[in-house]
């Protein structure tokens, strides 16, 4: 068995334009492989580091991706009988990005607001007092198609060595 292989989490988002969602999220900070993208679907990267590159092979070597899939494409995956849900009405999943410092968490979610995207879609929930008690810091948004996003800034006090 291969010891360099890395396991890679895939998620796979039905968008309504292909083209203004990679704008979203390359304002974001992922990176499209065009390697596997096409006219109904784009791989968008999210870097290992905040220093890594954001092109060529290195900007690829994170273990998260978007998939962002066009709704006729995103249907072939779907099994009979199933739709895709208005993400604007129906929450399936959020996805949640940590950064390395406020200012980075603060940094992205203007980025979401430049881009098409909402910030604050939520009020502040008790979980959220909690961890911001706890020293956490983040924020809520929403991309322009409606998919949930957090972006959260944990101080590696509050999980090093407590795995």
């Amino acid at each position: 068995m291969s010891t360099s292989y890395q396991h890679t989490v895939f998620l796979n988002l039905p968008v309504a334009s292909l083209a203004d969602s990679i704008a979203f999220y390359t304002a974001l900070g992922f990176v499209q492989n065009h390697n596997f993208s096409s006219p109904a679907a784009a791989q968008m990267s999210l870097p290992s580091t905040p220093t890594s590159p954001t092109s060529g092979p290195e900007a690829h070597t994170g273990v998260f991706k978007l998939m962002l899939l066009t709704h006729d494409f995103y249907r072939t995956f779907l099994p009979p009988g199933h739709s895709i849900p208005d993400p604007k009405k129906v929450a399936q999943q959020i996805l949640c990005i940590s950064r390395e410092s406020r200012e980075a968490v603060d940094e992205f979610l203007k980025a979401v607001e430049e881009n098409g995207g909402k910030r604050d879609v939520r009020p502040e929930s008790e979980m959220d007092r909690v961890m911001k008690a706890q020293g956490f810091y983040g924020g809520n948004a929403m991309d322009p198609d409606g998919h949930l996003i957090e972006c959260v800034f944990m101080p590696s006090e509050m999980y090093a060595g407590k795995e």
